[in-house]
């Protein structure tokens, strides 16, 4: 297995990791990273150019990237747990975009909670028959619910939006 020195890199001081645990074990891990300074960048900008460029504001963005789930566990909720915990972070840090790259293999998953491509795929540099996707999902998204099913947005908005409400954000 991968250990955290493998794992590690000069993105992971601005970002939060994620973990979910099944008993004592790590079954996934996502990381979220927060540009905190004008001159630092976001990992997907190797591949896609800038934030300027792409019209991402830095500031009120995130990039979550290194999504690993254990095989017997793909295919359950995880991700959409992942995203419910980000959706709520989003809201807390006035972050208004979400942003990730993806392979061809996994922008279904993206794209059922309502990510939309930015830009042009270009070639993964490891695996020779996938692509890299950029995709950007707005806040409002997740607190409107566009672009994703009824049954998606409950799961992971619900919780953020009762949120909002007791706080007095929103009024229900």
């Amino acid at each position: 297995g991968a250990t955290s020195e493998m794992m590690a890199d000069a993105y992971d001081a601005s970002s939060i990791i994620y973990c979910a645990k099944y008993g004592p074990d790590v079954i996934a891990t996502m990381r979220v990273n927060i540009s905190k300074s004008d001159g630092q960048k976001f990992p997907f900008e190797t591949y896609f150019g800038s934030c300027e460029s792409l019209g991402i504001s830095r500031h009120s963005a995130c990039e979550i990237s290194r999504l690993a789930i254990l095989p017997e566990f793909q295919g359950s909720d995880l991700f959409i747990g992942f995203v419910k915990v980000t959706v709520q972070m989003l809201v807390k840090l006035c972050l208004d975009t979400m942003v990730c790259v993806a392979t061809n293999k996994l922008a279904p998953m993206y794209q059922r909670i309502g990510a939309e491509e930015m830009s042009e795929s270009v070639r993964h540099p490891v695996l020779i028959d996938e692509a890299l996707n950029l995709y950007r999902i707005k806040t409002s998204s997740f607190l409107t619910g566009s672009n994703m099913t009824y049954e998606v947005w409950k799961k992971i908005s619900e919780e953020a939006i009762s949120h909002l409400i007791y706080h007095g954000f929103l009024r229900s």
